[in-house]
């Protein structure tokens, strides 16, 4: 009877023990992940002198490894989430009532020109009283994901801004930031 309650005892410790250890090994991994918030900048330049078109499409890549913390941790990185994309209008010349209208941001896939991962509204009701204001632009979370897995890939996502000025000439930047998450092993 000793020998069996022993016996017990030993495979309930042992049991214990593997539990133990297999739940350790696990939160070993993760203490050497490490967590960090960037923003990863980009500026759109729009210049329409007076005999311009009132359009405007600009197609430029952004490269996340241009950051230095993303590419410090490139080739460590688990995922990345992306938790916003802002923009703001600054350096604004114009007629004070321009506005900028049936616009979009869209980030493009890698290598075609017309495949939008995501796409969001832009339009500014008045360009000069929009200056240093930031705004949200509203993707999905899905687009946000495909966003988010191009990066992780350590992709340059290409960005699409267009819409349509009021009235030329006009110049003004639109300083676009993407806020992400990144979580990576330590280096």
């Amino acid at each position: 009877m000793k020998i069996a309650t022993y016996a017990l005892r030993t495979a309930a410790f042992a049991c214990f023990a593997l539990a133990l250890s297999s739940a350790s090994c696990e939160l070993f991994d993760k203490v050497d992940d490490v967590t960090f918030d960037i923003e990863i900048k980009h500026t759109f330049v729009i210049n329409a002198s007076a005999s311009d078109p009132l359009s405007y499409a600009e197609i430029e890549e952004i490269d996340p490894t241009d950051n230095a913390d993303f590419a410090k941790y490139k080739d460590k990185i688990q995922s990345v989430t992306i938790n916003s994309v802002e923009y703001t209008v600054t350096n604004y010349s114009g007629d004070p009532s321009i506005t900028f209208s049936n616009g979009s941001g869209s980030f493009l896939a890698q290598g075609t020109s017309t495949t939008a991962l995501a796409t969001a509204a832009i339009n500014i009701q008045n360009i000069a009283q929009a200056q240093g204001t930031t705004k949200t632009l509203e993707y999905t979370v899905q687009g946000l994901e495909a966003i988010a897995s191009e990066m992780e890939q350590l992709k340059p996502v290409r960005m699409s801004v267009s819409g349509t000025v009021s009235a030329v000439p006009v110049a003004f930047n639109v300083p676009v930031t993407i806020k992400m998450t990144i979580v990576a092993d330590a280096l």
